[in-house]
């Protein structure tokens, strides 16, 4: 693991194993995708502007307990060492699950956050008990072209590696984005800490 100061980021390469990606590949081939949303401040209006990619939720499955399992260890090490928010015990949602993301050519995500400061009525916003989020690289990094995760650490942006089966984690309320695909196929995942209180 490696931590990078500037944007609160810790690389973890080997997340999954080459057999784990390749049964994540074989088990959801055939996984049925919707147009990526994006609402706005009253969590209404969808904003077509701010993203283009393509959703799947996986809920239930045995794969999923080995991600959960997984990502609680990191989670958990890490809000202890660096981040030291107030998470909950049982700290996934439960309606998200892991999130899938798929990235074509001309998709993208601008910048954003998955947490956010401004919007602090959870009755408006669930995202503001989120404190922790982690990517999970699915793709070979030869697979395309574009698609960085950039995050903004104050003075710079910090770019984080593509190695296959790597996960990146860093607090919700950082500046992020994902750069446009230029070609090939981008597929993440995507899994959420929350916390019972907002800003803590």
């Amino acid at each position: 693991m490696q931590f990078d100061d500037g944007s609160g980021a810790a690389e973890i390469p080997g997340f999954l194993s080459f057999a784990e990606v390749k049964e994540f590949y074989a088990l959801y081939r055939d996984i049925s995708w919707i147009p990526a949303t994006i609402y706005d401040e009253n969590n209404e209006a969808v904003r077509d502007d701010w993203r283009k990619a393509q959703t799947s939720n996986i809920l239930k499955e045995k794969f999923l307990d080995k991600i959960k399992k997984r990502a609680n260890f990191w989670f958990k090490t890490l809000n202890y060492e660096y981040y030291n928010f107030d998470i909950s015990d049982n700290w996934m949602s439960e309606e998200e699950g892991l999130v899938l993301c798929k990235y074509e050519p001309g998709d993208y995500f601008n910048w954003h956050r998955d947490w956010d400061w401004a919007y602090n009525d959870p009755k408006k916003n669930p995202n503001t008990k989120k404190k922790l989020s982690c990517v999970i690289q699915f793709s070979d990094e030869t697979d395309y072209t574009g698609g960085d995760l950039e995050i903004f650490g104050g003075s710079r942006v910090y770019a984080a590696p593509k190695g296959q089966g790597s996960a990146i984690i860093f607090p919700g309320f950082q500046f992020h984005r994902v750069t446009e695909v230029k070609t090939g196929l981008r597929i993440t995942g995507l899994i959420f800490c929350h916390g019972d209180e907002h800003l803590k």
